[in-house]
């Protein structure tokens, strides 16, 4: 999907004019870093990936969590990768749409 890009901060890039292109692993972060509710024509979709790494959700969980809310954004999701590591947690989707 072609759409606005933002930098490492959340912030648009403006060049001479507003950057844009290929977004779909904007959005994919985008999905998990926010709260269900945040998107007003999709409040269902959200996974706030913050959450898990402060209690004791399975990996499992996790993945099919990640799964699930890729996919009613319209993803393709083909494998999720979790590795948690005491506090420490990283989420590595592969999706295409």
């Amino acid at each position: 999907m072609i759409d606005l890009l933002l930098d490492n901060d959340g912030e648009l890039i403006v060049t001479t004019d507003l950057k844009t292109g290929f977004s779909d692993g904007q959005n994919i972060n985008d999905i998990l870093q926010s709260n269900k509710g945040e998107y007003k024509r999709n409040p269902q979709i959200g996974l706030n990936a913050v959450l898990f790494s402060n209690g004791n959700t399975p990996v499992n969980d996790i993945k099919q969590q990640c799964k699930l809310q890729l996919e009613l954004d319209g993803f393709r999701v083909k494998d999720v990768i979790v590795t948690k590591e005491g506090k420490d947690i990283s989420i590595e989707p592969y999706a295409e749409r």
